[in-house]
C-alpha cells in the first residue's frame, strides 16, 4: 500500500491533497490481498468508499483524484 492509498482509505482528504501536491504517483497500484493478484489504485479505494454526500471527505478525495488524472486499475489496462 502506498502512503497516498493509505490516506485515501483513511479519509484524510487534506493529507491526500498534500501528497498529490508533492508528487505522489496517483495511479500507483498494489496488490489488495496476499491471497490474490487483485491490483487496485487510490482511485479504486476512493470509489469503493465514495458516498453521495458532496461534503464527505471520500467524495472530495475521489473528485480530487479524478481531476488529477486518477484512474481505476481496470481502466488502465489495454
Amino acid at each position: 500500500m502506498t502512503p497516498l492509498s493509505w490516506h485515501v482509505y483513511g479519509g484524510n482528504y487534506d493529507i491526500v491533497k498534500l501528497l498529490i501536491s508533492h508528487g505522489a504517483e496517483i495511479n500507483a497500484d498494489f496488490d489488495d490481498s496476499l491471497e490474490s493478484s487483485l491490483k487496485i489504485t487510490a482511485t479504486d479505494i476512493a470509489s469503493n468508499l465514495w458516498r453521495k454526500d458532496e461534503s464527505d471527505d471520500f467524495t472530495r478525495t475521489l473528485d480530487l483524484l479524478i481531476s488529477k488524472g486518477g484512474k481505476k486499475y481496470a481502466d488502465m489496462q489495454l
